[in-house]
Formats: C-alpha cells, structure tokens, sequence
C-alpha cells in the first residue's frame, strides 16, 4: 500500500428513496495494517470534520443511514461499512421537492484541468427553491458550508496522514486535485433509476 485513492458513499433515506453521495480522497496508505483499517480510519475523520457541515445543507427530510468507504486505485482489499444512528438527519427546514431534483455542486480542480467533479446534494426543499430557481438564503447557507467540503483531513493511525479531496477517474484510474467548489445556479436533474428503500 502507498499513495492511494480511496472512495467514501454516504448512504441516505432521502424522503423514502434511496441516495447516495461519492466523494474521493487521496492518502498514503502504507502505516495502514490493511485498506478496510485505512477505510475505517477515513471514515471516522469524515464523521468529524465533514459531516457537520454535509449535514447543515441537506434537507430534513433526508437521513444519513450509512457510510462506506474502500481502496478505488487498486484491486483487492475490503470495503469499511459504518451504520449511523438516525441522528443523522439534515438541518434544512421545509416540504421535500421531487425526487431526482438537487442542488448541484461543482468541483474545480487544480491548475485549470479539464475534468469536473459533480456532487448532487440529496433534495431541496420548497422553502429554498422558488419557481425552478434556488433562493439567495439557500445559496448563502450552502456557499458558507460547502468549503468544508473540499477540505483535507487528518487520519487517525496509520501515522496520521492526511486524506486530500479529490476528482477522480475510474476511467483512467487518475485522481486530480480540487481547488474550489460552487453551487450552479441551476437545479441538478438525476435522470437515473430511483429505488425505494
């Protein structure tokens, strides 16, 4: 194990459909017994550095079930799967929208890459989003929270290395770093399947 890409899934109950967000860190792996215990160590710095903040922008109406993590740059290995107890709940008030319409974030990577990384946050409410576009209160709370985001982090054993916020390419299996994030000022559509939970 070394420099590594790992991938980290939040698992939601989003208003009774199933959600999930993808995020990707990069880290060196080596003072790690195996990629399960580097997954689980990522896990647990999320939990306390990023999920405050991933929490103050979801809905209420959407819950965190789970979150798992594994080692996406190479084969092998196992997946960490953390269940959450049902305080795992978002912050924002109101009637939950329709599903597969999001809040869409948009990450930028460094040195002005061409690739783009895509994040649709689980639902908007009725309070936050009026005639098909999101309001300035929404914008203002969201932009105040989604640095954190992008924020690097500190593991917990393995020699404390810090997992770095990044875009990453199954396609290539090549991870970019980001260097800014922002909330399009339009509405994220998901054309895909939604499954009940």
């Amino acid at each position: 194990m070394a420099d590594s890409c790992y991938s980290l899934i939040t698992n939601m109950n989003c208003g009774g459909q199933f959600a999930v967000n993808v995020f990707h860190y990069h880290f060196d792996d080596a003072g790690f017994l195996s990629t399960s215990a580097a997954a689980h160590a990522l896990i647990t710095s999320w939990i306390t550095s990023i999920k405050p903040a991933y929490i103050a922008i979801i809905p209420n109406e959407t819950t965190i079930l789970s979150i798992r993590s594994r080692k996406v740059s190479a084969v092998g290995g196992f997946e960490f799967l953390q269940p959450l107890t049902t305080a795992n709940v978002g912050l924002r008030t109101g009637v939950l929208m329709a599903s597969g319409v999001s809040p869409l974030l948009i990450f930028l990577p460094l040195n002005n890459a061409k690739q783009r990384g895509k994040c649709f946050l689980p639902g908007i409410t009725n309070d936050d989003l009026v005639d098909g576009c999101i309001i300035d209160t929404y914008r203002s709370a969201v932009e105040s929270h989604y640095s954190a985001l992008i924020s690097s982090i500190t593991l917990t054993g393995g020699g404390g290395p810090t997992a770095v916020p990044v875009i990453y390419s199954r396609k290539n299996n090549t991870w970019q770093g980001i260097d800014a994030v922002y909330l399009s000022m339009k509405i994220g559509r998901q054309r895909r399947r939604q499954l009940p939970v």
